[in-house]
């Protein structure tokens, strides 16, 4: 009974605990909300102050990024984009990514990052995907990953360019003719 009686105790103490800080979530996107009938800057202002307490705030965010991007705070923007991939959900992402790349600055996730967002955008945004798989593919020869984006994105192109895919799979032989990607790509049979 003492256990149950703990458990019951701790989960009610929890929700008096919580509700304060609930609320508080709840009055600063109301914050927010005015914030937006008085411009940008201000916008950014109480975004800033509300992820002081709320880092991971997902909507608090997003209010920011949109707040830089009208004030044409490009890195800024970019910054909280990349805060913005940490905590979204995976349905989110694409957008993020989507912005990010426009932005120039998909350079800012690592290439193996760049590869996994890459894979999981394929279905829902190729568009996405292939301009993460072109980072990678058009970024330092030397970078591990860029066998692997290199296949990836031939992959992706196959349907759509299959000349760009062929040239693609041609410069894999040629750059990286042991590398696993290069024998990935001879059993499919896309390259002799």
């Amino acid at each position: 009974m003492a256990h149950i009686g703990g458990f019951v105790g701790g989960a009610l103490l929890s929700l008096v605990f919580r509700a304060p800080d609930l609320e508080q979530l709840k009055l600063g996107h109301e914050v927010l909300e005015r914030m937006n009938t008085r411009g940008p800057a201000a916008v950014a202002f109480a975004a800033q102050r509300h992820l002081d307490q709320h880092p991971r705030d997902v909507k608090a965010l997003w209010e920011l990024a949109d707040a830089q991007s009208a004030l044409g705070e490009a890195p800024a923007e970019a910054g909280t984009l990349l805060l913005i991939l940490d905590v979204a959900p995976e349905a989110d992402r694409p957008e993020v990514l989507r912005r990010i790349c426009k932005l120039g600055r998909v350079s800012s996730l690592p290439a193996l990052k760049r590869l996994q967002y890459a894979d999981q955008s394929r279905e829902a945004a190729p568009d996405v995907a292939r301009a993460l798989l072109r980072s990678v593919v058009e970024g330092p020869p030397g970078d591990a990953q860029r066998p692997d984006a290199i296949l990836a994105l031939a992959a992706l192109e196959r349907d759509v360019q299959p000349e760009r895919a062929n040239d693609l799979l041609q410069e894999l032989i040629r750059t990286y003719p042991i590398h696993p990607a290069a024998d990935v790509a001879r059993k499919r049979g896309w390259v002799t």
